[in-house]
């Protein structure tokens, strides 16, 4: 697996996983349009997932998907409060 060349090397240990989600939920609870104009973001992250996962199995694949849903799903809250501060 490839996955240690998508890692972000700082002093904080934050990786890719864990930077991605916090834009995304940020950017859909304030854009109507946010789908149309991040489309080419998420075909990068799509791209990055693919290159990541290449030489992975099915097994190793599902278990990264459902790291990945479980950093979205800590967003869920922050998300919530945006679309409830914003009515």
């Amino acid at each position: 697996m490839t996955g240690a060349a998508f890692a972000i090397d700082d002093s904080s240990g934050r990786t890719l996983s864990t930077i991605w989600p916090p834009p995304i939920t940020s950017a859909s609870a304030s854009a109507t349009r946010w789908c149309a104009r991040s489309l080419p973001l998420y075909m990068g992250r799509v791209a990055s997932f693919v290159m990541e996962m290449a030489d992975a199995d099915a097994g190793q694949v599902e278990t990264r998907l459902e790291q990945l849903c479980t950093i979205f799903e800590q967003e869920k809250d922050y998300l919530r409060r945006r679309w409830s501060n914003e009515r």
